[in-house]
């Protein structure tokens, strides 16, 4: 893992890939405070054939534990850089890294019977669309 003084310069690497794959570790985690969030990442991981990861659940077992030493936190809004990126938010569980992850309570009416929701995240809040077919909960699943 490195850490870097801010966002820009962890969103601006543009790292040897092919160098990068002969090195002896799996990965490279990178990571700075953030701006408008807690912390910055990237992993690039070009030994395991993934050049870089859009957003990286494994690489915050590792970082929750160093922002949270850092900062005193345990909560935490992370942001990964890659371009397609994402938005995390995270618990410190405890020092071995282990994830909580994010949670959120949402209260909506009854639905049709066999009817099932998606959760997707907007600019505006959550959204609970029904899906196209039942899922989990299904009375007499095919």
């Amino acid at each position: 893992m490195l850490v870097y003084p801010n966002p820009a310069t962890v969103r601006a690497m543009a790292p040897d890939m092919s160098g990068m794959a002969r090195c002896s570790e799996r990965g490279v985690i990178v990571t700075a405070p953030g701006t408008d969030c807690d912390f910055v990442s990237r992993c690039f991981a070009p030994r395991e054939g993934i050049p870089e990861d859009p957003v990286t659940g494994s690489a915050h077992c590792v970082l929750i534990p160093y922002w949270a030493a850092r900062t005193g936190k345990t909560e935490f809004r992370a942001r990964q850089i890659s371009a397609r990126g994402g938005q995390l938010f995270l618990s410190e569980a405890d020092r071995a890294g282990n994830l909580t992850g994010y949670r959120a309570v949402a209260e909506f009416g009854p639905s049709a019977a066999g009817v099932s929701f998606g959760r997707f995240l907007t600019s505006a809040g959550v959204g609970f669309p029904a899906l196209s077919r039942p899922t989990f909960g299904v009375e007499a699943p095919a």
